[in-house]
């Protein structure tokens, strides 16, 4: 398989609590409240070879929040409940030899795990077009992945994104929270600011997952391209300077399903041709549930964008770290 980029995450979790599978059929959801956030940061560590790496404690890891190191606590993930927000791109720009998904729901073995997987399908093409909202029954997905409609040559994958968040903040906040994007790689045509997708990814606890490929139509495409690192204002009690940078939005507008990916904490494989498909799909499927759950108290704890790096404290070249690089702190969350 040519081409695979791979970014995996972390995601901001307030005020979570651990251990639970989901809520019964009709309980209401408590509101929570505490005098400190928690910050969750699920982290892959494989060696060279592609294979995860277990048994690492939090000391083996250093983690800055905007270049402050933190203290941080640990668990190993295998297992995780999940609600998944299926984005596919069925406008004239993807190409034909992608436009029949006629098997990607058993390649992605998303109905095949009903007891802790849910999900959702959007299609999309210069906005969202079919909607399926978790429906109860797989076979009203599988029905879903067999008959998409074609579209236009817009790809809006940002508004696309937005509709997915709408979809899963329905969902009980027990359960993680992904996005799995199949398009081109480039947004054209959305109305959604890129700042403002960061903040509702961060503050969401949503993780991207996209798969690439190269448009049909590039030309068309590029007409329709609204994307503006300047556009959208700093949110109510954020700085200027607690915003992401103006190369950050850049490249979200250039590169977006890649920089969505890298930023919330999902990950990226771009693929050349059908083929590449199975192996990508293979490959993010282990990413969903695989990490080891670092998580800390932020400090300082200041409201808005916050950058992230990590690493491990041996810096040992036999091993790769993925994980997100930003997260978002909402005004009503900081320390009271």
């Amino acid at each position: 398989m040519r081409g695979v980029v791979l970014f995996f995450g972390m995601s901001l979790a307030l005020c979570t609590a651990r251990g639970q599978s989901g809520f019964e059929k009709g309980a209401t959801i408590p509101t929570i409240r505490t005098t400190t956030n928690l910050v969750i940061a699920p982290v892959v560590v494989r060696s060279k070879a592609g294979k995860i790496i277990r048994g690492l404690r939090p000391d083996d890891f250093v983690l800055t929040d905007n270049g402050v190191e933190q203290k941080l606590f640990a668990d190993e993930v295998t297992k995780q409940h999940l609600a998944i927000v299926v984005i596919i791109q069925t406008g004239a720009g993807a190409p034909r030899g992608f436009q029949n998904y006629r098997t990607f729901g058993s390649m992605l073995e998303v109905t095949a795990n009903r007891a802790t997987r849910k999900v959702a399908l959007i299609t999309f093409d210069s906005q969202p077009r079919q909607i399926w909202n978790f429906p109860p029954r797989t076979d009203g997905l599988e029905y879903a992945f067999e008959h998409l409609d074609s579209g236009d040559p817009g790809a809006a994958i940002i508004d696309a994104v937005n509709s997915g968040i709408d979809l899963l903040q329905q969902q009980p906040p027990t359960l993680g929270r992904v996005i799995l994007i199949l398009s081109q790689a480039q947004d054209s045509g959305s109305s959604t600011p890129p700042a403002a997708i960061i903040q509702r990814l961060g503050e969401n606890n949503v993780a991207v997952y996209s798969v690439t490929f190269p448009t049909e139509s590039p030309a068309a495409s590029e007409s329709l391209n609204t994307c503006s690192a300047h556009e959208g204002q700093a949110p109510g009690g954020v700085t200027s300077a607690s915003m992401p940078s103006v190369d950050i939005l850049k490249r979200i507008c250039q590169e977006t399903a890649t920089q969505l990916a890298k930023l919330s904490g999902g990950e990226h494989v771009r693929i050349e041709n059908k083929d590449d498909l199975i192996g990508s799909l293979s490959l993010l499927r282990e990413g969903f549930s695989n990490s080891v759950l670092l998580s800390f108290h932020p400090e300082p704890n200041t409201v808005g964008f916050h950058a992230i790096s990590v690493t491990t404290r041996s810096s040992s070249s036999h091993f790769v770290v993925s994980s997100r690089s930003s997260y978002w702190v909402p005004k009503q969350a900081l320390f009271r």
